[in-house]
């Protein structure tokens, strides 16, 4: 799977990876070229990528995990950048040693998770304990 379905504002991203999803972006605006976005994303892939999925900096880990269904989702939730999103397609997000965290989900709503988030590609919660 792509770090750029990973949700960019909730993905604590180290700090030489950081703009992965931005010149993403901006290779369809011809502002960078696709060469040079794929060796950010595999130095993302490197940094990141580990056993039990993408980690963060802030020790958060994001599995993919079953869909959820989409419920009325508009289309560009369906959709990030060329990749068509799977009917309900998230990340579980949790605590790599089994702490309690905080996320702010696209919609600015602020809260603390004590167990796993539903995240989904756009950063939105879909749930969680």
């Amino acid at each position: 799977m792509s770090p750029l379905l990973l949700p960019e504002e909730q993905f604590a991203a180290e700090d030489s990876t950081k703009d992965m999803w931005g010149r993403a972006y901006g290779v369809g605006q011809r502002k960078d070229s696709l060469g040079a976005v794929a060796e950010v994303v595999s130095r993302f892939r490197r940094h990141h990528y580990h056993q039990r999925g993408w980690r963060d900096t802030a020790a958060l880990v994001f599995n993919k995990k079953a869909p959820h269904g989409t419920h009325g989702l508009p289309t560009w939730r369906r959709r990030k950048f060329t990749f068509a999103l799977p009917d309900g397609f998230h990340f579980d997000v949790a605590h790599e040693r089994g702490r309690p965290f905080e996320l702010t989900s696209a919609d600015g709503i602020r809260k603390t998770y004590r167990r796993y988030a539903n995240i989904d590609a756009y950063g939105y919660a879909r749930g969680g304990k």
